[in-house]
């Protein structure tokens, strides 16, 4: 008799389950890397006739930590984006709005926020590119937008997977630098609108900064109190206080980074959130060209890249 099981919480199952001559026999099966991908995009596009500019290979790249159904459903929604214009081919803005559809949702096709609200979410959504273009060690920005989603995003700012795509080794100073741009949001909001006018937008970089900052802390043994590790289980009160206070501190100081980043570019920072409250949508590209970073092209709306690492607004903000 052969058994075989599967699950996705290898962490609280009975050890008595693991014991030799039981399930002893385990096969770890992650989400498929680079070239994995690449294959699975090319079974998925057979018989779907494809632009002539599309690159599955440029794909796979961006699509970082999909698993072999999400890129069968990138294809999936393309080719009926594709159909809903009557077009005979599936083209790379196709792929853009099924990727976007599947990581922040499909966009709303009215926004009845009140212009306040959207001026917040455009100050807000400056605050992420910003940090994230001035940050040492954090991916170029693919494109910024305030048009809010179903999944309840009042506006999301994307960026560009770094080198191939793969996971890269971190270093303390990239971490810190990740954590400011989560924190860039609520930056700006405190700069424009000041303590009493910052909104609950931020609640979920708040709460991305936090996870981060406790795995330097108790994970990777980054932080000022020492090298801990493989702390995610019971501390003591002691312990556990003095974990606190790191994480909280190691926010603020990615907080305190992200006002001075800002401080610092206050000019790009209204022009930017202006550019956003006039056009709505705006590439990395064009955000480049206008805090003079880049030479100016051919100006274009559409988003150039659509990659995996979204740190978006809530409705509420």
């Amino acid at each position: 008799v052969l058994v075989v099981a599967a699950t996705s919480r290898k962490d609280i199952l009975d050890p008595a389950l693991l014991r030799p001559g039981r399930f002893d026999r385990q096969v770890r099966v992650d989400v498929p890397d680079k070239v994995g991908r690449q294959k699975i995009l090319r079974v998925h596009a057979r018989g779907r006739p494809l632009d002539e500019g599309i690159s599955l290979d440029d794909w796979a790249t961006r699509a970082v930590g999909f698993t072999g159904a999400q890129l069968k459903n990138l294809m999936n929604e393309g080719s009926m984006l594709a159909a809903r214009r009557n077009a005979s081919t599936i083209n790379d803005q196709d792929l853009r709005l099924a990727f976007e559809k599947i990581v922040v949702g499909l966009r709303k096709d009215e926004d009845r926020r009140d212009d306040l609200t959207k001026r917040v979410v455009a100050y807000h959504e400056t605050g992420h590119t910003l940090t994230g273009i001035y940050a040492a060690a954090h991916p170029n920005v693919s494109y910024v937008t305030i048009r809010p989603t179903t999944s309840g995003a009042g506006g999301f700012t994307l960026f560009e997977p770094m080198g191939d795509g793969e996971d890269q080794l971190p270093t303390r100073a990239s971490l810190k630098d990740r954590m400011m741009v989560m924190l860039g949001g609520r930056a700006a909001e405190l700069i424009i609108f000041g303590e009493d006018g910052t909104t609950p937008g931020a609640s979920q970089d708040l709460a991305q900064a936090q996870d981060l900052a406790k795995s330097i802390v108790t994970r990777w043994g980054l932080s000022d109190i020492g090298p801990l590790g493989g702390m995610d289980g019971p501390q003591s009160p002691a312990m556990a206080d003095m974990v606190e206070e790191e994480c909280l501190k190691l926010v603020e100081e990615a907080q305190e980074m992200a006002v001075a980043c800002l401080e610092n570019h206050r000019e790009e920072l209204d022009m930017i959130a202006e550019s956003l409250l006039k056009d709505e949508t705006i590439t990395g590209e064009q955000v480049l060209v206008q805090v003079g970073m880049k030479e100016a092209p051919e100006a274009t709306k559409v988003p150039v890249e659509d990659p995996p690492l979204v740190v978006a607004a809530e409705e509420s903000a």
